[in-house]
């Protein structure tokens, strides 16, 4: 088992009856199925190799009209697509709205009001909210509730009379109507119900935790998370973008902070990809009994080591066209990698997904701007990963924000040595495969990859050493093997007891 961070004790798994299938609830939010990226491969290959599994997909996205882009396996028994900000939901809404319930009441002047001086002392006070607004969705009363017309006269009013806020913002009747328009659809995945199933696994935290924390007040679900990138910092980075008005960036902040850190201390099993997440989480208050890094595996006779030298002076990134890869750094070393390197070539291989529209346009302009036209060149989908990365020398990762990312691991399955920025769990992959560099950094970058252009020797030695890390550490059955152990022992665990008892005389 390729398992690092504390060393938790698991229960032994139990005998399960030879017709019970493992039932799992999975949870997504802006990946799967709609959308590239490692989270996406990662949901793929873990449903995909795992066909004794019943997976009931539910995929949180902007709408639900989102284009799928994947085709889910077999097992996959059912999908919910759910839209959180799906308008046509609220057009259908014509029955006059309810008017606002105490529990709902609560977390808007909690949402509006100073905040504590510490993490505990708000959790405090806002767990208890939460804890109403889960009683709500246990007895299927919340959906009714969750409209715009019954959030907007108590939130322009606990805005108006915020000290905490009119001392430091211009609060207007328009933040009002955003901040009401926003918790209403925010709150929305605490109706999901994905049925009795032995766990809900939700691949972040925020949005997918809600779904994980109403099953755990329905049924007693188990609910497992896995936290790829770091959902609250993701959230920081990209308010400048996502959020408008300062009022709105404050609120919503602090909604998405609070709910990750009860999703942190009440889920059952954490499963951080990297032991970079896991210090994160017991910074956050998870019980540390309760972490388990269980790292990101692939095939590596599907991403075969490169047999034939690469003669061209070729660089290459793939990846998801999207802010957190920050490839206008990227962009800003190659011009310095050309001032040194005239003959240097940036292959950039992958695609812009909906909700970063804009930003390839913003990379190109930049690359016009520097006269890097012959230099950096964008070239849509790779059609297979190990295609575009036998293709470099080296490849380059510019991410401001990772979890463990695969392209990292399929680089370095590939032998192609990998420039990194020490970010999530990157430098964890890399060791000293590679070179790892701050992020934001366009000098860092260049000068590692000046230094890793100017020793072949070195970047075959490095690509060989990348290679049997990737064998020895990052197999993918390593990963499949921890979370099958898991999915049954939960499975064990809701089977009846005389359903046990049979499957256990049958074995004797």
């Amino acid at each position: 088992m390729v398992a690092t961070g504390s060393s938790a004790r698991h229960e032994p798994v139990l005998a399960l009856p030879a017709d019970r299938l493992t039932e799992v609830a999975l949870v997504t939010e802006g990946s799967y199925p709609c959308s590239p990226g490692g989270v996406s491969v990662w949901c793929d290959e873990l449903m995909r190799n795992m066909p004794h599994v019943r997976f009931r997909l539910v995929a949180i996205t902007l709408t639900d009209r989102d284009r799928w882009i994947w085709a889910p396996p077999p097992n996959v028994v059912s999908v919910e697509h759910f839209g959180v900000w799906d308008r046509v939901r609220d057009r259908l809404a014509k029955n006059r709205a309810p008017s606002c319930p105490p529990q709902l009441e609560a977390l808007i002047s909690l949402l509006t009001g100073p905040p504590a001086a510490t993490l505990d002392q708000e959790l405090a006070a806002f767990e208890p909210v939460l804890d109403g607004l889960l009683d709500l969705a246990t007895d299927a009363s919340l959906g009714r509730y969750l409209r715009f017309e019954t959030f907007c006269e108590p939130v322009v009013d606990a805005l108006s009379s915020s000290e905490h806020l009119n001392s430091r913002y211009e609060v207007t009747l328009a933040d009002g109507l955003d901040v009401a328009s926003s918790l209403a659809h925010l709150l929305s995945p605490l109706t999901i119900d994905p049925g009795p199933v032995d766990v809900v696994h939700a691949t972040a935290n925020g949005l997918p935790a809600l779904v994980g924390l109403a099953a755990q007040a329905r049924r007693g679900t188990p609910f497992m998370l896995t936290e790829h990138g770091l959902y609250l910092r993701e959230r920081y980075i990209a308010a400048p973008n996502e959020l408008g008005r300062p009022v709105l960036k404050d609120v919503m902040l602090r909604f998405h902070r609070l709910v990750v850190a009860v999703g942190l201390r009440r889920a059952t099993l954490l499963a951080p990809a990297s032991d970079f997440n896991a210090r994160w989480q017991r910074a956050m208050g998870a019980e540390p009994s309760r972490v388990e890094t269980i790292y990101n595996g692939i095939d590596p006779t599907e991403f075969p080591a490169r047999q034939e030298p690469v003669w061209h002076t070729n660089v290459v990134w793939l990846g998801r066209v999207d802010p957190l890869k920050d490839l206008h750094t990227l962009i800003r070393s190659a011009d310095l990698v050309r001032r040194k390197v005239p003959d240097v070539t940036y292959r950039l291989f992958g695609e812009e997904p909906p909700s970063s529209r804009g930003y390839l346009a913003s990379c190109q302009e930049l690359v016009r701007e520097l006269r890097l036209e012959p230099t950096v060149t964008f070239e849509g989908r790779a059609r297979h990963p190990a295609d575009a990365f036998h293709a470099g020398q080296f490849s380059v990762l510019s991410s401001i924000s990772e979890g463990f990312p695969y392209t990292v691991l399929e680089s370095m399955s590939c032998g192609v040595p990998v420039v990194g920025t020490s970010v999530g769990g990157v430098p964890e992959a890399i060791a000293d495969t590679g070179f790892v560099v701050p992020p934001r950094d366009p000098v860092a970058m260049a000068d590692a990859s000046i230094r890793m252009l100017a020793s072949e020797s070195r970047r075959r030695e490095l690509g060989r050493a990348a290679r049997e890390r990737v064998e020895r550490l990052f197999a993918i059955d390593a990963m499949l093997s921890r979370h099958d152990d898991l999915y049954r022992g939960w499975a064990a665990r809701r089977t009846r007891p005389t359903e046990l008892a049979v499957a256990q005389a049958g074995e004797r």
